[in-house]
């Protein structure tokens, strides 16, 4: 997961991903050892060796987004492909 727009039933939606971020790393991480669910870390500053490993790996591809921004529904100028 890389992600988390409600907290407890609140739209937390308008936060900056990155804060959104360590709401759901610490949701994770005190959720039990066996969860299915993974946290997806934020890699900043590497979006070259993050593309070289997503081909090393034939991944579908990644997303880069900038950190302090809200959340969009659709791709916006803050995405990068």
């Amino acid at each position: 997961m890389f992600d988390l727009l409600y907290l407890h039933g609140a739209d937390i939606s308008s936060q900056p991903l990155i804060e959104r971020k360590r709401e759901l790393q610490r949701l994770l991480s005190s959720a039990a050892a066996e969860s299915a669910l993974r946290y997806s870390d934020h890699h900043s500053g590497k979006g070259e060796a993050m593309f070289a490993e997503a081909c090393k790996q034939r991944l579908k591809g990644i997303i880069s987004k900038q950190t302090n921004v809200p959340y969009e529904a659709r791709p916006q100028d803050s995405w990068l492909n």
